[in-house]
């Protein structure tokens, strides 16, 4: 009986054997895929930082671009104002010199 104790104690003993080793593979197996998610999560949050650096400067550089065309359109604005004042000043230069030069001339005498 003692004979056929051992092998079943030894079929038992195997059968830990197997069972521990299973355990420990999938333990590894567990720990492959934690490793696995950390580092596809780890990939796509650096992803989507880069993308939404790209996104942040992308818009950046169009306010300025906006910017930069709102400024130059006040200014061809004030450009052409400046111009149409230019040119209503160079028509009144005629008579502002006349009454200028009238300031200085002598008066006529009214013949007394």
């Amino acid at each position: 009986m003692q004979n056929g104790s051992k092998s079943v104690v030894g079929s038992l003993a195997d059968h830990e054997k197997d069972l521990l080793a299973k355990r420990d593979a999938s333990v590894e197996e567990a720990r492959n895929v934690v490793e696995t998610a950390q580092a596809d999560a780890r990939k796509h949050l650096q992803d989507e930082e880069n993308r939404l650096n790209e996104d942040v400067t992308d818009t950046r550089k169009k306010s300025e671009a906006a910017r930069q065309q709102k400024f130059q359109n006040t200014v061809d604005d004030a450009q052409e104002k400046l111009s149409g004042v230019k040119t209503s000043a160079m028509a009144n230069v005629p008579a502002v010199s006349k009454a200028v030069l009238a300031l200085f001339m002598p008066k006529p005498s009214g013949g007394n």
